[in-house]
């Protein structure tokens, strides 16, 4: 029993000697080095100036004067940019639109797209699955509103009604 006491005695010294806790413990020899912090730094900004340097590279220039851009998707939608900033690398083939934009179905904007698109584009569209009939209703209001611009002038090469070469002979004899 006298061993006990005495291995008691050493463990309460110890106790008081060490600490109970690891948190009695704030610094000096023996302790565990902290780690520096590590603060999370937004990827975004640094990926933001890696897109720019690689296109200062590029030679991008601004183009002026665009208010609109629809990109039409395989997944029939359309993403929409308003008045957005438009460079472009004609050599590397590279154009870059950058701006706020808004992701919504083909069938909710084809009366508003459609007499916006030329006639090749619209046919184009017209021919993809499941929206048929949509736009070929929008292309028949604009094909109406194009023939009544063709009613009032014709743009087109009038049809050769006289040969040149006789009335360049009249004009000779004469």
């Amino acid at each position: 029993m006298g061993e006990d006491a005495e291995i008691l005695a050493a463990r309460e010294r110890l106790k008081n000697r060490f600490g109970g806790n690891a948190q009695s413990k704030l610094g000096g020899r023996g302790t565990v080095r902290r780690k520096k912090k590590a603060v999370n730094k937004s990827s975004a900004g640094a990926d933001d100036r890696k897109l720019q340097s690689s296109l200062k590279r590029l030679g991008v220039n601004p183009i002026q004067g665009i208010s609109e851009v629809n990109m039409f998707c395989d997944d029939q939608t359309v993403i929409r940019f308003k008045n957005p900033k438009v460079q472009a690398s004609i050599q590397a083939n590279t154009f870059v639109i950058a701006g706020p934009n808004a992701t919504a179905n083909l069938a909710d904007v084809v009366d508003e797209v459609g007499p916006m698109m030329g006639q090749a584009n619209a046919q184009k569209m017209a021919s993809m699955p499941g929206f048929y009939g949509q736009f070929n209703q929008a292309l028949s209001g604009k094909e109406g509103a194009e023939g009544a611009d063709a009613a009032e002038g014709d743009d087109e090469i009038p049809d050769l009604v006289d040969s040149f070469e006789e009335v360049a002979e009249s004009e000779e004899s004469s």
